[in-house]
């Protein structure tokens, strides 16, 4: 970025980034979901798992604004 930012630039970065849900996600939890239902496990049933974890995290919040942070 240049060292002289204009008004207008940060009021629109502000603006794209307003509103956005940050949801932190640490990696023994991810580890846990996917393992909750046993292993071995197919590639379909560790694909449901993890969707399902990611659904339940964000749930009741918009899921256009939600960010994903591990930890």
């Amino acid at each position: 970025l240049p060292d002289d930012l204009e008004h207008g630039f940060i009021q629109a970065v502000r603006t794209v980034l307003s509103g956005l849900t940050k949801v932190a996600i640490a990696t023994e939890d991810i580890r846990q979901a996917l393992l909750s239902g046993g292993s071995p496990a197919t590639i379909d049933e560790m694909t449901t798992r993890f969707g399902d974890y990611l659904t339940d995290r964000a749930k009741g919040k918009d899921r256009d604004k939600v960010r994903i942070v591990l930890e």
